[in-house]
């Protein structure tokens, strides 16, 4: 590929890609609590494999190569610190095939910390243990400002989400989410830190074969985000009991994997594996293109 076709891709992909809405909508539950004061302690057990091409490296633990949507600007906004951040002196964590992921899963800190001390809390005595956790339990982890942290390669099992860490990955929003003031309405993100989240899931769905359903708040996820609570005074009925809002009461997931689908429908078509419209309808057709898509050496970092 030309020096000159390569710039001109990037600047399409740069000026025509899909945006979040500015105000996503309230997105129902029950309760409000602190993502880093709740969760699962016992951080293993299967789900369902994806049915997604296998290839003859299946059992391969190499970091991907992540896709590069958002140009130089990006670039200078994101700091691989796997080796700089404090881990647990014995602890360490499982390490898994990377062709087993198939979610990943979303979170927010509620708490307005730097890098470091996140990873220090992490590593402490906390809420997921009493010993404290091998190293950060996020992959990555989004600042304010949009700028990435790249905490913990892809093929370490994060503790983040219980039952659901074997086949998942961690992004988290770094920003307080709950007011602690009773009767207050909560905080919404940051509008750079959410733009920044779209452009990363593209990229994470696209190095790591990942589908846009994939995408889960961690609210959304069963034991570790909600529970079936019995209906009182009926024994036969049971109903969703929200256990945390985890990533914020005003992140929409719904709006996120729309917004995500459509960006790598464009991606995929502009790269010649797609053919179909941009209408965020993650059909079989872009699931196809997704899974036949390969990196090309001007678009990763």
């Amino acid at each position: 590929m030309s020096i000159l076709s390569s710039w001109f891709k990037k600047t399409l992909i740069r000026f025509n890609r899909p945006k979040l809405s500015k105000n996503p909508q309230l997105v129902p539950g029950e309760n409000n609590t602190s993502s880093r004061n709740s969760g699962s302690k016992n951080p293993e057990s299967q789900t369902n494999a994806r049915s997604k091409p296998v290839s003859s490296e299946s059992n391969n633990t190499n970091e991907p190569k992540i896709s590069n949507e958002s140009s130089k600007k990006a670039n200078s906004s994101y700091s691989d610190v796997r080796d700089s951040l404090p881990r647990h002196a014995t602890k360490k964590y499982k390490i898994r095939a990377l062709s087993i992921i198939n979610m990943i899963v979303v979170h927010c800190t509620d708490a307005d910390w730097t890098i470091e001390q996140l990873a220090e809390y992490d590593v402490n005595p906390n809420h997921i243990s009493k010993t404290g956790c091998p190293a950060c339990t996020y992959q990555d982890v989004i600042m304010p400002d949009g700028h990435l942290y790249h905490c913990v390669a892809y093929k370490e099992r994060t503790w983040h989400a219980g039952k659901w860490n074997r086949r998942s990955v961690a992004v988290a929003l770094m920003y307080t989410a709950t007011n602690a003031k009773k009767g207050r309405p909560n905080y919404r993100p940051p509008e750079k830190a959410v733009k920044r989240l779209t452009r990363h899931l593209t990229s994470l769905c696209l190095g790591l074969k990942v589908l846009p359903k994939g995408i889960r708040g961690h609210r959304e996820l069963e034991d570790t985000g909600w529970v079936w609570k019995l209906v009182s005074g009926d024994s036969n009925k049971k109903r969703k009991s929200l256990l945390k809002w985890c990533p914020g009461q005003y992140v929409n997931m719904d709006e996120v994997r729309i917004a995500v689908a459509r960006r790598l429908q464009f991606r995929l078509k502009l790269d010649g594996y797609y053919k179909g419209g941009l209408d965020g309808i993650f059909g079989p057709k872009s699931t196809e293109a997704l899974y036949a898509w390969e990196p090309k050496n001007d678009v990763l970092r």
